[in-house]
């Protein structure tokens, strides 16, 4: 389903081309890939530039630590968007932007499992394969 999607939409988010294979086994690793980084970098540019704007984006309160305190901030996916960090996303800094739009969303649970905090703690790559393919189907939808 997400290659499909991902090949039917190559072009709008000015992706290489690339085979089912090439996907599997770039998912399958525990390596940073060129093709995980460039897939997930398009559509989070692809999200900021025409973020949903629907009720249900509206954030949760979400709890923060830094270090020192810990406090409550409410987050919408149409400001965290429109923040003028994310004209730092690229293939490097993708990770931490995915985290912080899967905890805008707030809709990401994986078996109990918080993803997007998993996610803010490890590498992307070092994630299992059955979480990698959900954050991506979860990006595809």
């Amino acid at each position: 389903q997400c290659y499909s999607t991902l090949r039917g939409f190559g072009f709008i988010l000015r992706l290489s081309p690339f085979t089912l294979k090439e996907l599997c086994r770039s998912l399958a690793t525990d390596r940073v890939t060129p093709l995980v980084d460039e897939i997930h970098t398009s559509i989070l540019v692809l999200l900021q530039l025409s973020p949903p704007m629907t009720e249900e984006d509206s954030g949760p309160v979400v709890q923060h630590s830094d270090g020192v305190e810990q406090y409550l901030v409410t987050v919408a996916v149409g400001e965290l968007v429109k923040d003028p960090s994310w004209r730092f996303l690229d293939t490097l800094t993708w990770q931490d932007f995915l985290s912080r739009y899967l905890i805008a969303r707030n809709t990401f649970e994986l078996e109990d499992m918080d993803v997007a905090k998993f996610l803010a703690n490890g590498e992307h790559c070092t994630l299992p394969l059955e979480i990698k393919v959900e954050i991506l189907r979860f990006l595809c939808d």
